[in-house]
């Protein structure tokens, strides 16, 4: 008999936790588990909304629940629509400290059998005393909370001082797909290609990027990806006289044509949880520079698939990537053993068996 899995997102955008959602209705084994997708992320959910109809998995749309007053009288009738899907599992994504919060009171109130939320990323900014609080007392009437790097799997231990039993490592995964052929992309004869996969955001670290393109004169920059710094992005390498050779792409569909396009991929990233981006260019076996910050350096083993940096340091991040395009022999080892270590620890299917066995042992609990 399968059981019902209702996977909840609240997220309003769709980045790299969005995927990794709909990976694992892709990926999970459809046997044994029956998922469901409960959206309250309004209108703007609608990307994660169509890819999961597209997997042909039921989908519930509910009002949204933001913080304060407003969210807190959604609960009752959250629960209610619970109690109508009948999950086995409650099975929430956390993409900051009190995403999803009100979606976990409602399964609790539900009384669904097994409660189970992602912390996909933590935000570098402090929470108030009481914020804080309300995080510690939701996620300890949780059954497990998988953390998708060892270093949120620390906070939740050290400093909400969850129990360690209760707290579960499941890294991120990604379908594996042959190498794609490569898409035509603006580009100088003879110079080296740099692909910058990320989200036009503070958190992104494209300053950084951008510093260390004005040091090496001889490379193109293609920054893929759109949102909210764009403007003020592309007026920074106009001012900075590298608007030829820097440029926005925008949101883009296919990446692996990207990846297989350009010779080195960076991410200038200040802060991450365990990006998927960085997985999907070793996937594409292309050599990876990328700052040394939590998340990244369990994914990235520097000097093996890549090399990692101090972050915020364009100079180093200059020097790392012109090291690389002076030795494309070893640019290309690294590439290769990035590659073999996605195939061997971070595979879609790796995800899915480790999510599965979480809630066997949570239903097994239960019963």
């Amino acid at each position: 008999m399968r059981q019902t899995v209702a996977h909840f997102s609240d997220s309003t955008t769709f980045g790299g936790t969005e995927q990794v959602i709909i990976t694992l209705l892709a990926s999970l084994d459809r046997s044994r588990w029956q998922p469901v997708l409960i959206s309250s992320g309004g209108q703007a959910a609608s990307s994660l909304i169509n890819a999961a109809r597209d997997l042909d998995v039921l989908v519930h749309q509910v009002p949204p629940m933001p913080e304060g007053s407003r969210g807190a009288i959604r609960v009752a009738a959250f629960a209610r629509t619970l109690r109508y899907v009948r999950p086995d599992i409650f099975h929430a994504h956390l993409t900051w400290a009190l995403s999803c919060k009100y979606g976990l009171a409602g399964a609790l109130l539900a009384r669904v059998p097994a409660v189970v939320a992602t912390q996909h990323l933590l935000i570098d900014a402090p929470l108030t005393g009481w914020q804080a609080a309300q995080h510690r007392l939701i996620l300890s009437r949780v059954g497990c909370i998988t953390a998708v790097s060892r270093h949120i799997a620390r906070h939740l231990v050290d400093d909400l001082h969850l129990p360690p039993a209760k707290v579960a490592v499941v890294h991120n995964g990604i379908p594996l797909q042959p190498s794609a052929r490569g898409i035509d992309v603006p580009r100088r004869a003879g110079c080296p290609t740099v692909l910058v996969p990320a989200r036009l955001d503070p958190q992104k670290g494209h300053r950084t990027v951008l510093e260390a393109a004005r040091l090496l004169p001889h490379v193109t920059f293609l920054l893929a990806g759109d949102g909210p710094m764009r403007q003020d992005l592309e007026g920074k390498a106009t001012q900075m006289g590298i608007a030829d050779r820097v440029h926005f792409l925008g949101f883009q569909a296919d990446m692996a044509a990207l990846y297989a396009q350009c010779d080195i991929v960076c991410l200038g990233s200040l802060f991450e949880g365990f990006p998927l981006s960085v997985l999907e260019a070793m996937a594409a076996a292309r050599p990876v520079v990328a700052g040394r910050i939590p998340g990244i350096d369990e994914i990235v083993v520097d000097g093996e698939t890549g090399l990692l940096v101090q972050p915020g340091d364009p100079t180093a991040l200059a020097a790392a990537l012109e090291r690389l395009f002076r030795d494309p022999v070893h640019a290309a080892a690294l590439g290769t053993r990035g590659r073999k270590r996605v195939e061997r620890e971070f595979s879609a299917e790796a995800m899915a068996q480790g999510i599965s066995l979480i809630y066997d042992r949570l239903l097994e609990k239960r019963a």
